[in-house]
This record gives C-alpha cells, sequence and structure tokens, in this order.
C-alpha cells in the first residue's frame, strides 16, 4: 500500500507540474529561460544550461512558500562566516570546490570547514543504532527532517526517546514531507506529537498558512543534536530502510555522523525551512558549533538544493566532479535517469581515460523509476562507463567518490526530481583520510553483478523508451 501512495503521490507531482508549465505563454518562457540561462552562465562553466528550474504557481492570495522559502534563505545567508584562515584553492580543498564555491554560495550559506568527525555507516540499521546513541545525549535541542516519516518498529524507537527528551526539557522539532508521509500517518499525528511536547510542522502542507506546490518536495534527510552532530544521507524513517521488513530483498543504505564546527550548516538548513514553514525567526541561538583543530583532518563543505531558484547546485557539483576527475569516479544512486548533458558528461570523462562506474539497485523499489534506469543501460554502457546492480536486493545509498581524496554524501539522485524538483543536501569531503570506510563501499564485488552490453541490450523494452520521453517530469 505504501508503494501504492507513493506511486499516486508523484504522479500528482507530474500532473501539477504539467498544468503549471501549460498556464505559462511562450513569452513568459523565453523571459525565464533567458534569465535562467543568463545567471548560470555568469556563475559557473560546470552549472548545467539544459534544465531550468519549475516555478511554483498559484492563484491563492495566501504568500507563496517559494517566496518565503527564499527570503528566509537570503536573509540567514550571512549566519555563518567563512574561516578566512581557509584558502580556498585546488591545492587546499581540491578543483571541484575551488571552481564551484562562489556559484553555490550565491544560493545560501555554505562554508568549507576543515573536517573535525565524520563516521560513515554504509548500512540503516548501523546508521539508526548511532542515531539513537546521539538522541540519548541530546541537552539542549533536536531537529529531525526527513522526507519519508513512516510508523513501524524504526519510527517506534526514535519516538520513545524524543518524547524523554522533550519530557526534560530539551526542544524537539519534527519535520516531514507532508504529500509522501502525510499520506501514511494517522490523521491528527501533529497534534499527538504535540501532545508529548514535540513541536511538528509537516513541510508544505495542503490548507497550510502559505500556497503550496505539490511538485516541490523536501528529500532531505538531517538530524542534528545539540549543534554538536548532524547526520545526513540516505536513510528515511521506515522499517524497510533498517530491514526490519524485506519487500525488496537487502535494503542497502547509507548515512553520515559529522561533528564539529560543520555541523552549524545543517542546522542552518533546517532553520530555513522550518522557520519557513512555521513562522519562527529565532536563528543565531542555535548555531553553536564550535571548532576544534587539533582533530581536523581535510575539509568538508554541506550544500543544501533550493528548487525554489534558478541554481542547480547538486547537478553542477556532481557534473564539476566528472569534469576534473583523474583516475576514477564512482557513483551509487538508487535510480539513474540522467538527462542528455549529464550522459554527455558521462560519455566525456570516459573519453579522458578515466574509469566511470555506477552502482544501482539489482530490484527497484518503484517499477517507472527501475523501468527507466534499465532504459539508460545501453547508451550508458556504450559510451564505456560500466554499470553495475547491486544483488542482494534494493539500494538506497547516494554517493561518490572520486580519485581517493573526495566524495560526496547526501541526499541527491542522478535524476530530476533531485537535481531540480526537491530540497535536498549532503556534504562533499576532501581528504585521503576521510573517504577510506566510503571507499570500502565498492570493495564488496560479490555484493554486484556488472552489466554487459548484451544485458543492457536484452533490458530495451518499448515501455522503457516510451517512459524517456516524459523523464523529464520525474
Amino acid at each position: 500500500m505504501r508503494n501504492i501512495k507513493k506511486v499516486l503521490a508523484l504522479t500528482l507531482c507530474v500532473l501539477c507540474l504539467l498544468c503549471s508549465c501549460a498556464e505559462k505563454d511562450s513569452s513568459s518562457q523565453a523571459e525565464t529561460a533567458d534569465t535562467s540561462s543568463e545567471s548560470k552562465t555568469e556563475s559557473s562553466s560546470a552549472a548545467p544550461d539544459e534544465s531550468s528550474k519549475s516555478e511554483l504557481s498559484s492563484t491563492s492570495d495566501r504568500p507563496q512558500l517559494k517566496q518565503v522559502i527564499n527570503d528566509n534563505i537570503s536573509d540567514m545567508k550571512g549566519k555563518i562566516k567563512q574561516d578566512d584562515t581557509i584558502t580556498i584553492d585546488k591545492e587546499t580543498v581540491g578543483e571541484d570546490i575551488a571552481g564551484m564555491y562562489d556559484y553555490i554560495n550565491q544560493t545560501g550559506c555554505y562554508p568549507v570547514y576543515r573536517c573535525e568527525g565524520v563516521e560513515y555507516y554504509p548500512m540503516g540499521e548501523l546508521a539508526l543504532d548511532a542515531m539513537i546513541e546521539e538522541l540519548e545525549k541530546a541537552e539542549s535541542f533536536i531537529f529531525f527532517e526527513f522526507y519519508t516519516l513512516n510508523e513501524g518498529e524504526m519510527w517506534d524507537r526514535i519516538y520513545e526517546v524524543l518524547k524523554r527528551k522533550a519530557a526534560e526539557g530539551v526542544e524537539v522539532r519534527v519535520m516531514y514531507d507532508w504529500l509522501i508521509s502525510g499520506l501514511d500517518l494517522p490523521e491528527g499525528f501533529p497534534q499527538q506529537l504535540e501532545e508529548n511536547g514535540i513541536k511538528c510542522v509537516p513541510f508544505s502542507e495542503a490548507g497550510g498558512d502559505q500556497s503550496y506546490d505539490y511538485n516541490i518536495r523536501d528529500h532531505r534527510k538531517i538530524l542534528v543534536i545539540d549543534g554538536k552532530v548532524a547526520f545526513t544521507g540516505g536513510i528515511n524513517v521506515a522499517d524497510a530502510y533498517v530491514n526490519i521488513t524485506h519487500e525488496f530483498g537487502v535494503w542497502k543504505d547509507n548515512s553520515i555522523k559529522i561533528t564539529g564546527s560543520a555541523v552549524n550548516s545543517f542546522t542552518l538548513m533546517c532553520l530555513q525551512l522550518w522557520n519557513s514553514c512555521s513562522g519562527d525567526t529565532e536563528v543565531d541561538k542555535y548555531l553553536t558549533a564550535e571548532s576544534d583543530d587539533d582533530k581536523a583532518k581535510g575539509y568538508i563543505m554541506p550544500f543544501s538544493e533550493n528548487p525554489c531558484d534558478e541554481y542547480l547546485v547538486s547537478k553542477s557539483l556532481y557534473m564539476s566532479m566528472l569534469e576534473n576527475a583523474k583516475d576514477y569516479i564512482y557513483i551509487i544512486t538508487p535510480y539513474l535517469i540522467p538527462d542528455e548533458g549529464f550522459e554527455k558528461a558521462l560519455a566525456d570523462t570516459v573519453a579522458r581515460g578515466v574509469d566511470v562506474r555506477i552502482y544501482v539497485p539489482g530490484i527497484s523499489d518503484l517499477v517507472m523509476a527501475g523501468t527507466l534506469t534499465k532504459a539508460h543501460y545501453q547508451q550508458i554502457i556504450e559510451s564505456g562507463v560500466r554499470i553495475f546492480e547491486y544483488n542482494k536486493g534494493f539500494i538506497h545509498s547516494k554517493v561518490v567518490v572520486c580519485d581517493d581524496n573526495k566524495a560526496v554524501v547526501g541526499t541527491v539522485n542522478v535524476d530530476n526530481r533531485s537535481f531540480i524538483y526537491d530540497f535536498e543536501c549532503g556534504v562533499y569531503l576532501y581528504g585521503k583520510d576521510l573517504i577510506t570506510d566510503i571507499l570500502a563501499e565498492f570493495d564488496n564485488k560479490e555484493d554486484f553483478t556488472e552489466v554487459s552490453a548484451e544485458d543492457a541490450s536484452s533490458n530495451s523494452n518499448v515501455g522503457g523508451y516510451i517512459l524517456k520521453g516524459f523523464e523529464g517530469l520525474f
């Protein structure tokens, strides 16, 4: 039932996007495209020029959520200062961030930090144990923002701690995507949390104080505790993510824990959406993370994707990593639905002699997404990219690793929904010591089976090619 509801929700998103596009006249579209293209060209050569972000449209006289969010992000841009002792150049932080830093920081407030602590969890159940351990230490506040929140054993474990911490006086805030999670949660779920001392605001709720757009969703997964610890990654809050249920075989997912001053960026991300949806205004008192340079190894830059502006942060960063890769670049994504520009970037990277590998599920949790992924196999493999399927079930992790010294872990899939239409987040890591555990993901060769050119050809089907004609909407 949950998967049927997800399909219905995504279908509703597509219908709303189609309606939005139909309402715009051709002159308005041309003006928007010209403005977006000019902005991207001036900002970064790595910024893609094929896709523009959709605009919210509403006939309501309520304030548009898009404008509220953009105003809040703009107001918060100066809340975290870049440490001026860190030189943003390719020798210090790598070519990718050296080239992308100004572009990314036009969209928000994303400093580069010395990395004081990261811990990588290659399975959801390991991440859950770590989250519970850190939640038990909470003394001041807990910010809990997840795309999917379903009732079950995983939520029960978390909820028990949240209720107890709220009773102890810890400020607990819970945010989830209303369209995706609200369809599964019981009526009055936010009120139930409020009765237990937990503040709860569903993102972009129908009937809320602002006008909303079904097509723009909050796909982020963030947990911040006391401004000292932050988690992000692929894991959502539902039993499948921690292998309590096994509808798709083994569900392989990931999370990463960040400690130190970089936690401030995740605190700020949570506040940007929370304040936009709740009307709260306090910010500074939560930005309490402090630096401890004695533990610093390498560099870290948290980042976020805002679908309400014209910038394509996640896609631009991925494209920049492809462009600057020298020896290899490995990508894990549950959905491989790239546009023409991204496919060309993959092919160009291989043509430069770089080993490009993409790891995808053997079994998809969404039939349509799985069909589209397989429909891309043949062209991508013919370009020289190697594709591997997870042979134990479904893999939901989102990872990029490159050249033994840089990686991205976060919530971003290789598809337009992540690149254009959803709020996303992640961390860019630079430094060999930081990515050892992440790189180990690719050592378990028995967990993956390479897709041959013959397999790719046999996976081609009429349904896949028909869906490819509409995939820009998904």
